[in-house]
């Protein structure tokens, strides 16, 4: 697969077509148009991207890898034993005359390492760095209770007695807690610079 270079015209400094500067410039529906994430050598379909996203227990870029390797390497056997029929029923119709030598196979090239694999990733994520963002203020929308307890924080009675008592917490409607403040007091003074940076935030 090849792509073209551009050039400034001011600095005059080359880019591929693939680079993030210049896909910044397109639309959300140019760019979903693009199959591929491209790299110098290589371009992963996205489909196999979307299968990072999910890290699970058990899904690593490793473990995507080998399954990519046993995929492809099937693949790369049923064809080589269709090819050797085709070529045997060809040849079986030349009994008389020898038939020249066949092309050979291609060889089987192996697929990337999970180190590579990792590396279109993180250029995926950072493609959708936006929308990542607008996800977490979304999560980080309605805020409906601060609460405070001590138990949390009982393990500081020792030494440390006295200099952070109280545990703030900030949930969401979710249940998710989004923030924890150590105070020295219950009391609410120390917290106002913490909620005018949420409500400026959000």
């Amino acid at each position: 697969m090849g792509t073209e270079y551009l050039e400034c015209g001011k600095c005059h400094k080359k880019s591929p077509a693939w680079n993030q500067a210049i896909l910044k410039q397109l639309g959300p529906a140019q760019r979903i148009e693009f199959p591929a994430v491209l790299s110098y050598k290589l371009a992963l379909d996205r489909s196999i991207v979307r299968e990072l996203r999910d890290r699970t227990l058990g899904n690593s870029p490793t473990m995507l890898q080998r399954k990519l390797q046993e995929h492809h390497y099937t693949n790369y056997l049923e064809k080589t034993i269709r090819y050797q029929c085709a070529l045997g029923k060809f040849a079986a119709q030349f009994v008389s005359r020898p038939v020249s030598a066949a092309k050979a196979l291609p060889p089987y090239r192996p697929v990337p390492t999970a180190r590579w694999l990792l590396v279109v990733y993180v250029s995926d994520v950072h493609s959708r760095l936006d929308v990542l963002k607008a996800k977490v203020t979304f999560t980080f929308g309605t805020i409906l209770n601060m609460g405070s307890n001590k138990r949390v924080v009982k393990k500081l009675a020792g030494e440390a007695a006295g200099t952070a008592a109280w545990l703030i917490n900030v949930g969401n409607k979710h249940g998710q807690v989004l923030m924890s403040v150590l105070t020295s007091s219950e009391a609410s003074e120390g917290l106002w610079n913490m909620a005018d940076g949420l409500i400026e935030t959000l």
